[in-house]
């Protein structure tokens, strides 16, 4: 059986390739944008808005369509490993009672876990994020973000900034730099005059490195519990602290029940950046060797 610790490894190092990624994205987004601005400026002035509003929408969409990819690559892929860590422990146990049918179903589940999280994007709601689908929570920030956009663009020119500070704001947006900071929702504010709705708090950069963290993360963990679901010869399931965990939260709460239910419906999704894990609890040998699973 894995460790925790490998556990851990596996998860935090997937995170971290994750998030290298998503900066290598956002960087593009960065040059894209500033040559937006530079092809609709005039001197230093920008004088086509529209025609940069049409390309900043466009850069926009692009990049939102490969970072939802890319979150599924690599939530995929985290499931993928923990399918076959499930596998792994089960395979020794089924070949000790002659499970052999039971066995083969369960790697063929595990084999189904390469395309497990493509499915679970669109259909997959979690209350705890809001009851909304990935595939929903993204298309809210993508118009929330090009609205944010929009309005750093015609706020800064109704004041008539130059377009070289126009870019560094939107810049800023994108990836912040040392303290310096754009809140979407004063952009929004001042462009409406009214309290914003639909509208990420954050810089692109912030959102998504959380929402991609969370996501996978959550993945991660509801993969073991989507792998033994409707098992017999499952107990049920606990929450297991990570190795990483330096302070006391709601996780430490979460981690004090002694069993979640085996269908894992009482079972917590985490909250932000959570890189805690589920484990499953297989019944005791002398239940297994009772079940008569094959």
């Amino acid at each position: 059986m894995a460790t925790q610790r490998e556990l851990d490894r596996v998860l935090v190092g997937t995170l971290l390739k994750l998030e290298f990624e998503v900066n290598q994205q956002l960087d593009i987004v960065s040059k894209d944008l500033d040559k937006a601005l530079a092809s609709a400026s005039k001197g230093n002035k920008l004088t086509q808005v529209k025609r940069f509003e049409t390309q900043a929408e466009a850069i926009l969409n692009s990049y939102f369509n490969a970072y939802s990819g890319l979150v599924a690559g690599y939530s995929g892929a985290v499931a993928s490993y923990k399918g076959a860590v499930a596998l792994r422990e089960l395979r020794p146990i089924f070949a000790k009672y002659g499970y052999t049918n039971t066995l083969q179903r369960m790697e063929k589940k595990q084999a189904g876990y390469s395309v497990y999280y493509e499915a679970l994007m669109k259909k997959r709601r979690v209350p705890e994020f809001g009851g909304y689908t990935f595939t929903e929570r993204m298309a809210t920030l993508r118009r929330g973000t090009t609205k944010v956009v929009r309005g750093i663009v015609q706020n800064e020119v109704k004041k008539g900034t130059s377009a070289k500070n126009i870019a560094k704001k939107v810049q800023l947006y994108v990836k912040p730099t040392g303290n310096k900071r754009v809140s979407p929702l004063d952009v929004i504010r001042q462009r409406t005059g009214r309290a914003p709705r639909g509208i990420p708090s954050g810089s692109i950069q912030s959102n998504a490195i959380r929402i991609a963290r969370t996501e996978t993360a959550y993945t991660y963990r509801q993969a073991t519990v989507d792998y033994y679901k409707d098992e017999e010869f499952i107990a049920g399931y606990k929450w297991v602290l990570s190795n990483s965990h330096s302070r006391t939260d709601i996780c430490n709460d979460w981690a004090s029940v002694d069993l979640y239910a085996k269908d894992g419906s009482d079972l917590p999704a985490g909250h932000p950046n959570c890189v805690c894990d589920t484990q499953s609890v297989l019944k005791s040998q002398a239940e297994l060797k009772r079940l008569g699973l094959d």
